[in-house]
Protein backbone atom coordinates (compact mmCIF):
# COMPACT_ATOMS: atom_id res chain seq x y z
CA UNK A 1 0.00 0.00 0.00
CA UNK A 2 1.33 3.40 -0.84
CA UNK A 3 2.22 6.15 1.59
CA UNK A 4 -0.67 8.29 0.33
CA UNK A 5 -3.26 5.67 1.30
CA UNK A 6 -1.89 5.49 4.87
CA UNK A 7 -1.84 9.28 5.00
CA UNK A 8 -5.48 9.39 3.90
CA UNK A 9 -6.40 6.83 6.58
CA UNK A 10 -4.80 8.98 9.28
CA UNK A 11 -6.61 12.11 8.10
CA UNK A 12 -9.97 10.35 7.89
CA UNK A 13 -9.49 8.77 11.30
CA UNK A 14 -9.34 12.18 12.92
CA UNK A 15 -11.88 13.91 10.76
CA UNK A 16 -14.92 11.72 10.43
CA UNK A 17 -16.39 8.69 12.15
CA UNK A 18 -14.16 8.06 15.13
CA UNK A 19 -14.94 11.15 17.10
CA UNK A 20 -18.69 11.35 16.89
CA UNK A 21 -21.55 10.14 19.00
CA UNK A 22 -23.20 8.12 16.25
CA UNK A 23 -20.18 5.82 16.05
CA UNK A 24 -20.46 5.17 19.77
CA UNK A 25 -24.16 4.39 19.35
CA UNK A 26 -23.34 1.76 16.69
CA UNK A 27 -20.59 0.17 18.79
CA UNK A 28 -22.70 0.10 21.96
CA UNK A 29 -25.72 -1.21 20.06
CA UNK A 30 -23.68 -4.08 18.67
CA UNK A 31 -22.37 -4.96 22.10
CA UNK A 32 -25.94 -5.08 23.35
CA UNK A 33 -27.15 -7.11 20.36
CA UNK A 34 -24.29 -9.59 20.77
CA UNK A 35 -25.30 -10.12 24.41
CA UNK A 36 -28.94 -10.38 23.30
CA UNK A 37 -27.94 -13.11 20.86
CA UNK A 38 -25.99 -15.03 23.54
CA UNK A 39 -28.93 -14.71 25.94
CA UNK A 40 -31.24 -16.11 23.26
CA UNK A 41 -29.02 -19.18 22.90
CA UNK A 42 -29.83 -20.11 26.50
CA UNK A 43 -33.12 -21.52 25.25
CA UNK A 44 -31.41 -24.84 24.51
CA UNK A 45 -29.35 -24.96 27.70
CA UNK A 46 -31.88 -23.67 30.22
CA UNK A 47 -35.13 -24.87 28.66
CA UNK A 48 -36.45 -21.50 29.81
CA UNK A 49 -39.87 -20.76 28.31
CA UNK A 50 -39.56 -17.09 29.28
CA UNK A 51 -36.71 -16.70 26.81
CA UNK A 52 -38.97 -18.02 24.05
CA UNK A 53 -41.65 -15.55 25.14
CA UNK A 54 -39.10 -12.73 25.22
CA UNK A 55 -37.95 -13.53 21.71
CA UNK A 56 -41.51 -13.74 20.37
CA UNK A 57 -42.49 -10.40 21.90
CA UNK A 58 -39.36 -8.57 20.74
CA UNK A 59 -39.17 -10.19 17.30
CA UNK A 60 -40.64 -7.16 15.46
CA UNK A 61 -38.13 -4.87 17.15
CA UNK A 62 -35.12 -7.11 16.45
CA UNK A 63 -36.36 -7.58 12.87
CA UNK A 64 -36.45 -3.80 12.49
CA UNK A 65 -32.88 -3.46 13.71
CA UNK A 66 -31.83 -6.21 11.30
CA UNK A 67 -33.29 -4.25 8.37
CA UNK A 68 -30.08 -2.22 8.62
CA UNK A 69 -28.30 -5.18 7.06
CA UNK A 70 -24.97 -3.38 6.52
CA UNK A 71 -24.69 -2.04 10.07
CA UNK A 72 -22.16 -4.71 11.09
CA UNK A 73 -20.07 -4.02 7.98
CA UNK A 74 -20.15 -0.31 8.81
CA UNK A 75 -19.19 -1.01 12.42
CA UNK A 76 -16.36 -3.38 11.53
CA UNK A 77 -14.85 -1.71 8.49
CA UNK A 78 -15.46 1.97 9.06
CA UNK A 79 -15.69 2.59 12.80
CA UNK A 80 -13.81 -0.15 14.62
CA UNK A 81 -10.98 -0.77 12.17
CA UNK A 82 -10.24 2.68 10.82
CA UNK A 83 -11.76 2.35 7.36
CA UNK A 84 -10.06 -0.99 6.72
CA UNK A 85 -11.37 -4.24 5.29
CA UNK A 86 -9.64 -7.10 7.12
CA UNK A 87 -10.75 -9.75 4.61
CA UNK A 88 -9.11 -7.75 1.83
CA UNK A 89 -5.60 -7.52 3.27
CA UNK A 90 -6.54 -4.47 5.37
CA UNK A 91 -7.25 -2.41 2.27
CA UNK A 92 -8.78 0.97 2.88
CA UNK A 93 -12.56 0.82 2.89
CA UNK A 94 -12.81 4.34 1.48
CA UNK A 95 -11.51 2.96 -1.80
CA UNK A 96 -13.04 -0.53 -1.79
CA UNK A 97 -16.31 -0.37 0.15
CA UNK A 98 -19.53 0.70 -1.45
CA UNK A 99 -20.77 4.06 -0.26
CA UNK A 100 -24.31 2.64 -0.36
CA UNK A 101 -24.62 0.97 3.02
CA UNK A 102 -27.94 0.09 4.60
CA UNK A 103 -27.25 1.32 8.12
CA UNK A 104 -28.47 4.13 10.39
CA UNK A 105 -27.59 7.51 9.00
CA UNK A 106 -30.03 10.22 10.05
CA UNK A 107 -30.76 11.54 13.51
CA UNK A 108 -34.09 9.72 13.36
CA UNK A 109 -32.43 6.43 12.35
CA UNK A 110 -30.25 6.60 15.45
CA UNK A 111 -33.20 7.61 17.56
CA UNK A 112 -35.11 4.55 16.29
CA UNK A 113 -32.13 2.24 16.90
CA UNK A 114 -31.82 3.44 20.50
CA UNK A 115 -35.59 3.18 20.90
CA UNK A 116 -35.52 -0.42 19.70
CA UNK A 117 -32.87 -1.31 22.25
CA UNK A 118 -34.84 0.50 24.94
CA UNK A 119 -37.94 -1.56 24.08
CA UNK A 120 -36.06 -4.89 24.22
CA UNK A 121 -34.48 -3.98 27.55
CA UNK A 122 -37.83 -3.05 29.06
CA UNK A 123 -39.45 -6.28 27.88
CA UNK A 124 -36.48 -8.22 29.31
CA UNK A 125 -36.96 -6.53 32.70
CA UNK A 126 -40.71 -7.18 32.61
CA UNK A 127 -40.25 -10.89 31.92
CA UNK A 128 -37.30 -11.38 34.30
CA UNK A 129 -38.07 -9.09 37.28
CA UNK A 130 -36.88 -11.54 39.93
CA UNK A 131 -33.49 -11.99 38.24
CA UNK A 132 -33.14 -8.24 37.81
CA UNK A 133 -33.88 -7.59 41.47
CA UNK A 134 -31.34 -10.24 42.44
CA UNK A 135 -28.52 -8.63 40.46
CA UNK A 136 -29.46 -5.02 41.23
CA UNK A 137 -27.26 -4.77 44.38
CA UNK A 138 -24.31 -6.04 42.33
CA UNK A 139 -25.02 -3.51 39.58
CA UNK A 140 -25.09 -0.70 42.13
CA UNK A 141 -21.74 -1.77 43.56
CA UNK A 142 -19.89 -1.63 40.23
CA UNK A 143 -17.38 1.15 40.44
CA UNK A 144 -16.47 3.34 37.54
CA UNK A 145 -12.99 3.67 36.17
CA UNK A 146 -10.73 5.66 38.44
CA UNK A 147 -8.59 7.84 36.21
CA UNK A 148 -4.91 8.21 37.01
CA UNK A 149 -3.22 11.50 36.15
CA UNK A 150 -6.48 13.00 34.94
CA UNK A 151 -6.35 16.50 33.46
CA UNK A 152 -8.80 18.33 35.69
CA UNK A 153 -9.18 21.80 34.24
CA UNK A 154 -8.74 24.00 31.19
CA UNK A 155 -5.53 25.58 32.48
CA UNK A 156 -3.84 22.19 32.96
CA UNK A 157 -5.00 21.05 29.53
CA UNK A 158 -3.79 24.27 27.90
CA UNK A 159 -0.37 24.08 29.63
CA UNK A 160 0.19 20.49 28.54
CA UNK A 161 -1.14 21.03 25.03
CA UNK A 162 0.97 24.19 24.54
CA UNK A 163 4.05 22.39 25.84
CA UNK A 164 3.54 19.50 23.41
CA UNK A 165 2.87 21.89 20.52
CA UNK A 166 6.11 23.79 21.23
CA UNK A 167 8.10 20.54 21.48
CA UNK A 168 6.75 19.39 18.13
CA UNK A 169 7.40 22.77 16.51
CA UNK A 170 11.05 22.63 17.72
CA UNK A 171 11.41 19.12 16.32
CA UNK A 172 9.93 20.23 12.99
CA UNK A 173 12.43 23.07 12.78
CA UNK A 174 15.28 20.73 13.68
CA UNK A 175 14.35 17.77 11.48
CA UNK A 176 12.66 19.25 8.44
Amino acid sequence: MSLSKYFIALIINVGFDRLNLTSQIIITSFSYLDEWHFFGKLIKEEQESRIITLRKITKPVIDRINKWEDMRKYRNNIIAHNHRIKKEDNSLAIFNLSRNLNCPNSFFDYKLLLGCIYITKNVLLKIFPKEYNQILPSLKSIKGITPINEIKDEKSFRNEFDHLTKDVERLIETLI
